[in-house]
């Protein structure tokens, strides 16, 4: 709600008003629309109507957007979701990550329910990470267990969030939400950013179950980060895994194109903790068991090789706050 801000100051007044002197001064109206470099409701709160309508200022993808390959017919619509019906008789439903309701998306055949935001006040060269929490939505003719959500800064694919799966039954409603990060160079002030629901093939001897519905849910920019243009790629030295949405991965946040990365991480007697091929590491802090580890600072060694098909090396410290 727009709230307003007025000063009033009186002086000399009398019966009649014959002498008045009166100064009003209205600000203008300051709401979310003011905050930059950030979504306006990242919490996706709205009302479920049936059809489409989507929480302000949210608007879908459409189906001819240039960053889908070929427009399919006008199915494009994403749906308000809660733990109630949102009409549909699929039974389109789950609990929220945070406040009342969340985004669904689905992603089959003929189907493609993304959504967007404009989004104002970058730094032209600065890197913004992107955080969510994504979870796998299951509905009577949409039942493919592993999903996950592509990330578009204007028409620019930027990453794929790493993949959630699940294996809850239709009409589910105890939907387990994880966290995702991405990031991008900024190269103007303000951005087109699209969330689109991604369908994995489904591997062999495994069901065809007609297609992914993808939940979203939290969305935010993280403050920007600066780096030197001539690095292939940087990854932060501090990070924070406590869940408060914010610098919660230990991860690449700027990348100008790599072949293949290998990435080893180590604690301070030397013994691995964790190794990955993601390019994007994306580490919450925690052992090749999933425990998680003590406050401290951590060795990694990073083997690559660059567009050039040039075989690096990088190594360096990492420190982890909870």
């Amino acid at each position: 709600m727009s709230r307003f801000l007025c000063l009033f100051l009186f002086g000399n007044v009398k019966v009649g008003f014959n002498k008045c002197l009166i100064f009003v001064i209205f600000l203008l109206p300051f709401t979310q629309v003011l905050i930059s470099q950030n979504f306006i409701n990242g919490d996706l709160e709205g009302d479920k109507f049936y059809p489409l309508t989507l929480p302000y200022p949210w608007t879908n993808v459409k189906h001819d957007d240039e960053i889908y390959p070929v427009g399919s017919n006008n199915v494009d619509s994403p749906d308000v979701t809660d733990v109630t019906d949102s009409g549909s008789s699929e039974g389109v439903l789950g609990n929220p990550y945070s406040g009342n309701t969340f985004i669904s998306g689905r992603s089959s055949h003929g189907f493609q329910e993304g959504i967007k935001q404009t989004v104002y006040g970058f730094t032209v060269d600065s890197i913004y990470t992107v955080s969510f929490y994504q979870s796998l939505v299951k509905q009577a003719s949409c039942q493919d267990t592993v999903g996950a959500w592509k990330v578009y800064v204007d028409n620019q694919y930027i990453a794929t969030s790493y993949p959630s799966s699940s294996s809850l039954p239709y009409n589910s409603v105890n939907l387990v939400w994880e966290y995702r990060e991405i990031s991008f160079t900024a190269t103007a002030d303000s951005h087109v950013i699209k969330f689109v629901p991604l369908r994995f093939p489904y591997a062999p001897g495994v069901p065809d179950g007609g297609g992914v519905r993808m939940g979203i849910d939290y969305i935010y920019i993280g403050e920007p980060v600066i780096y030197n243009s001539e690095d292939e790629f940087v990854i932060a030295n501090v990070f924070t895994p406590n869940d408060d949405h914010v610098n919660d991965l230990f991860l690449t946040v700027k990348m100008t194109g790599l072949k293949e990365m290998h990435v080893t991480i180590l604690n301070r007697w030397g013994k691995i903790v964790h190794k990955t091929t993601d390019p994007y590491i994306q580490w919450r802090g925690e052992d090749m068991q999933g425990k998680p580890l003590e406050n401290g600072t951590y060795f990694y060694l990073i083997d690559y090789i660059n567009n050039e098909n040039v075989s690096l090396k990088k190594q360096g410290f990492v420190t982890l706050i909870r």
